[in-house]
């Protein structure tokens, strides 16, 4: 049986003194960012300065099924990369240097300016509420705190479900 979010469950009744009802999750149930249809990951970008801080993101974003497409130590880069990779997905860290003219701020406007519906997270060790308030008003999909833990991008691949609904869990 198919349920309507994509995963497959089975059910089997089986006749005993009590009857169990067990459910077997599919192994196709895997946590990616997968296409339903043609299984192409979402092509994603990286910018943030810290390879250590890159290298963690990266590897989260892999093991949910993204493809990361290119990584930039800065937002001017970042923002180069952007308008020639197209990605869909872009992680944006507020806290790193300006680059020819270019800060966090200003790369996340002219990246949802060309393109509107680019998912972006941010990623920062800033805590401030009206930090996070502005890039999430202004459309950012999440706000990560550095340091991570384990548990830092599972509300990300939640939103991440929602905002690509072709993706599977």
């Amino acid at each position: 049986m198919k349920a309507a979010n994509g995963y497959r469950f089975q059910v089997a009744m089986i006749a005993s003194s009590e009857e169990v009802i067990r459910h077997t999750i599919s192994a196709q149930m895997k946590k990616t960012c997968r296409r339903r249809d043609s299984l192409v990951p979402v092509r994603t970008l990286i910018i943030d300065d810290s390879p250590f801080a890159r290298r963690i993101i990266r590897h989260h974003l892999e093991k949910m099924g993204c493809k990361v497409i290119g990584e930039a130590d800065n937002a001017a880069q970042g923002l180069a990369m952007f308008e020639n990779l197209k990605p869909e997905l872009v992680t944006l860290d507020v806290m790193m240097p300006e680059a020819g003219g270019v800060n966090s701020l200003t790369a996340f406007r002219a990246m949802k300016q060309q393109s509107p519906d680019v998912a972006i997270v941010v990623v920062t060790v800033i805590p401030y509420d009206k930090t996070r308030d502005t890039f999430l008003e202004e459309g950012a999909i999440g706000y990560i705190l550095k340091p991570f833990n384990q548990y830092s991008f599972e509300p990300i691949r939640l939103k991440l479900l929602r905002v690509f609904r072709e993706l599977t869990a």
